[in-house]
């Protein structure tokens, strides 16, 4: 590349980038987004999962935890699954400047940063790759870089600022793709290989997505390369040409995922105990298509959001018209234009065709985030209307531009006609804007060859274009803002510095190893109990209402040890355990965990609960003082240590059968060599039998005792659930709880609770579950057991050693979940664990003392390693072969 190519280069993917960069800020400030308001893009899954995992990665930094395995997932698991898909960006190192406190504006930079970095990859893009038509001219650099402006903030690249990941796969699709014209066009293969490593060690499923796209990029450019080259060799050299092109291709792909290796084959690993580790294949034999096609043409225009069976592919109005332009324009010939419309059938089909959205899914089913992928749309879009705009003469466009417009102005309102959507205000502005910036491109190249007045003219009429163009931008973005941000800016801080004292007080306070939960999280709030004028049930009535949250990885946040946890690589056997002791799963990927269950928190050790409200059976610890967020902490006079010794074998194993309750008086039975019943079946009586509505009434037993409820469903209906007049929450619905603890209410002689919603309850008469738990029992196991505890119990993340005195046919039970990656040695000698209820480990012990040293080891470490050592060989070879063969 000479010279001053690089230096326009480089001025190009500059300017993309800080005009992106400026933009976004100058939005935030305008928009009072943080640090300028309380405004975030932090939302959805943001404020869920990721602020907490970036201050997981940010304790890592300051080596808090451990990023191979943690006891802050869940209660316990291994955590480079967590790492690769969620954090493993570049961009994260820039946490080592933030405070936790600051992490909503961490999102806000590199967000930022990324979309000016997409912005900037596709220039170059553009500029590599239509470099014949790149003639240096000022129009056509500034068309490169409005391109790649579009391209950054485009709908899916705001629309997925809440799923900050996945934006690292948004800015390396364009180096993928110039890898792949490359390798077709007998260019050198690193540029696809290190695009393609980089981006599965960045987020290793958009690397995926990208990588599924490069393969249907790979057959458009070898047409591509054969239509314009205008080559007419016989039918078996071009397959031969084919078959050598692929080669490469697939040489080249092959190096860059091996190259990923040292990362992608331990999550390999880590996925194959997630219940999403496994492939939706089957899927494929549906044939159905989803939604109606022609709703593409609804989702292109101003603030449209993608949603199941329609796809938004907004990305400007220049961008529309050179894509329509190359159908109508005179440098394509007909086969040129059929290889164009094959091409924008296929994108079609992979936003409503069942096989292609699967396969651009990677084979899962999807339940939100709907076209996750879009951003390969996108792309098509963008990559026509850089080569009608970079291939013709700009002074000749002319009024075909014009024609370009009216053809989807004209489609759009017809779709919006039949669709009965006949007054939206954002579809006739976009129509206006297309046929605005239409009618100023031709007019611009109307006078472009005029001198004098008219090149006057054509100056101003290009200044108001630029003006057009990016008001139009900086609209679309502010509206895609507007669709997704929350006002989390202000409450963010409050809640992590009063929540971050609580906890390093609560450490200060306990400095033992033990588990905490919550009761609450930065999601919900309690509300004071009110009554109004007429006394009737409301929400307002209750202490606390709803009761459902996604908020679930503050453990990670906060660097305690939980026993719930939201990430996309749970394990299946803890999240099947949480469930068989009264922890519902959500979505396979998370444990609704929102209220104690006193039997199943004792057993994993949790010692401490934090919780706005007061918690039946347990004592407030009065020397940590509530916080700002109204949360104080409870311990739990039950909780188990969180290693033991029993006598193993003594008593049946326990099986789950369908009740919670009877699960974990079995458990209790297996661990102490008899048989003890600390949950007890409550007599009930069912009040009202309807439809729509079940009211259970039960007598208060004379004891020390908790009562507990379970109403199990077939499906969802979406109900509310009144717990004795205490507290609502909802119920047979997305996040909602299946056991569920029934205070006693002081203004009643018997317990009540009422399930009812505005659908059909889907339940089996007869199958409801209300116990008690035996308190008084639960208490004298707690001090029956803690006399087994370990001389040395140190148990940290990934590792643990225990020293223990036991008698012949002793175990060790701990309440360290099975985990593939664990090695277990007993007095130095390598041993295999049992498991209890196959879930957590037992460990068999010799007479006398015992000295367990448990190390936890990522699987595949070493593998990933070597893969990545051959994936560099392989590219390594490719060049010395290139070199030897010139």
């Amino acid at each position: 590349m000479e010279k001053e190519q690089r230096k326009q280069l480089v001025i190009q993917m500059l300017t993309a980038g800080i005009i992106t960069f400026c933009l976004l800020w100058l939005l935030f400030y305008i928009k009072k987004y943080v640090p300028f308001g309380v405004h975030s893009l932090a939302s959805k899954d943001a404020d869920f999962q990721y602020l907490d995992f970036l201050a997981y990665l940010k304790d890592v930094f300051d080596g808090k935890n451990n990023i191979d395995y943690s006891f802050s997932k869940s209660i316990g698991g291994a955590c480079i699954g967590v790492f690769s898909y969620y954090l493993s960006s570049p961009f994260n190192l820039l946490l080592l400047l933030f405070d936790k406190s600051q992490l909503v504006l961490f999102v806000h930079v590199i967000i930022t940063l990324k979309l000016a970095c997409a912005a900037a990859t596709f220039a170059f893009y553009l500029n590599r790759r239509f470099e014949e038509w790149n003639d240096g001219s000022v129009k056509k650099q500034a068309l490169i870089i409005f391109l790649a402006v579009s391209y950054a903030v485009s709908q899916y690249g705001i629309a997925q600022a809440c799923n900050i990941m996945w934006l690292d796969g948004f800015y390396m699709l364009p180096l993928i793709m110039l890898g792949v014209y490359r390798v077709v066009n007998g260019g050198r293969p690193v540029m696809l290989s290190v695009s393609v490593a980089l981006a599965v060690l960045f987020n290793w499923y958009m690397g995926g997505i990208n990588c599924v796209f490069a393969c249907f990029w790979f057959l458009f450019e070898f047409a591509y390369s054969r239509l314009y080259s205008g080559d007419t060799k016989a039918e078996k050299t071009v397959i031969k040409d084919f078959a050598g092109k692929l080669g490469r291709f697939i040489y080249s792909m092959l190096a860059g995922v091996l190259i990923s290796g040292v990362l992608f084959l331990p999550t390999i690993g880590a996925m194959r105990y997630s219940v999403r580790g496994s492939l939706d294949l089957g899927s494929l034999l549906d044939m159905s298509f989803i939604g109606d096609v022609s709703s593409v043409i609804d989702g292109y225009s101003l603030g449209a959001q993608s949603q199941k069976g329609s796809v938004s592919l907004y990305c400007g109005c220049l961008a529309l018209i050179g894509f329509i332009g190359i159908f109508i324009g005179k440098k394509h010939n007909v086969k040129q234009k059929i290889l164009a419309f094959v091409t924008l059938v296929v994108m079609l089909l992979m936003f409503y065709w069942n096989p292609l959205c699967m396969a651009f899914s990677l084979f899962k089913e999807v339940g939100s985030y709907w076209y996750r992928y879009s951003h390969v749309g996108i792309f098509c879009i963008l990559f026509f209307a850089a080569e009608f705009f970079l291939s013709e003469d700009l002074n000749a466009v002319k009024w075909r531009v014009i024609i370009a417009s009216a053809i989807f102005s004209a489609a759009m309102l017809g779709v919006n006609y039949l669709h009965g959507v006949q007054d939206n205000k954002l579809v006739w502005l976009t129509d206006a804007l297309i046929v605005g910036v239409a009618v100023l491109i031709a007019l611009i190249s109307r006078l472009s060859k005029n001198v004098g007045a008219g090149r006057v003219f054509g100056i101003i009429f290009t200044v108001i274009l630029c003006a057009v163009l990016t008001v139009e931008t900086g609209y679309s973005v502010m509206l895609q803002m507007d669709n997704i941000h929350i006002d989390n800016g202000e409450s963010f801080v409050e809640y992590e510095t009063a929540m971050e004292g609580l906890i390093n007080d609560l450490k200060e306070y306990d400095s033992d190893t033990y588990r905490i939960s919550q009761t609450r999280s930065r999601a919900t709030r309690s509300l004071e109990k009110k009554k109004n004028n007429n006394g009737k049930d409301t929400d307002d009535n209750f202490k606390y209402k709803n009761n459902v949250r996604a908020n679930y990885d503050e453990s990670f946040g906060y660097g305690y040890w939980a026993i719930g946890s939201y990430v996309s690589t749970a394990d299946s056997t803890v999240l099947n355990f949480l469930v068989d002791t009264g922890y519902r799963s959500e979505g396979d990927n998370l444990s609704v965990v929102n209220m104690p269950v006193l039997g199943t928190d004792s057993l994993l050790g949790v010692r401490y609960i934090v919780s706005d409200y007061a918690l039946e059976g347990m004592d407030k610890v009065e020397d940590i003082a509530d916080n700002a967020n109204g949360a104080g902490v409870y311990e739990n006079p039950y909780s188990l240590p969180m290693a033991f010794v029993y006598d193993s074998g003594k008593y049946t194993a326990a099986k789950y059968n369908g009740n919670p309750f009877e699960y974990q008086n079995e458990l209790y039975s297996e661990l102490l060599g008899r048989k003890v019943e600390i949950y007890k079946p409550l007599k009930y009586e069912t009040v009202v039998s309807k439809a729509k509505k079940r009211v259970y009434k039960m007598e208060i037993p004379e004891g020390n005792y908790i009562a507990y409820g379970n109403i199990p469903w077939n499906s969802l209906f979406n109900a509310k659930l009144n717990v004795n007049g205490i507290y609502r929450t909802g119920y047979a619905r997305w996040l909602s709880p299946s056991v569920f603890n029934i205070p006693v209410n002081e203004d009643r002689d018997y317990y009540k609770v009422v399930l009812h919603s505005k659908q059909k309850l889907d339940l089996d008469d007869g199958a409801e579950q209300f116990y008690v738990l035996d308190l008084d029992l639960l208490k004298s196991i707690a001090e029956e057991l803690e006399k087994y505890t370990p001389d040395v119990m140190d148990i940290e993340n990934g590792s643990a050693e225990i020293v223990v005195n036991a008698k012949e046919g002793q175990s060790l039970f701990t309440s360290i979940p099975y985990c593939d990656g664990w090695t277990v040695k007993v007095n130095g000698q390598k041993v295999q664990p049992d498991k209890v209820v196959d879930s957590l480990y037992s460990i068999s012990l010799v007479e006398g003392e015992n000295v367990v040293e448990m190390k936890f080891h990522v699987k595949y470490a070493g593998a990933g390693i070597a893969c990545s050592i051959i994936g560099i060989a392989m590219l390594v070879f490719a060049e010395f072969y290139r070199k030897r063969r010139k």
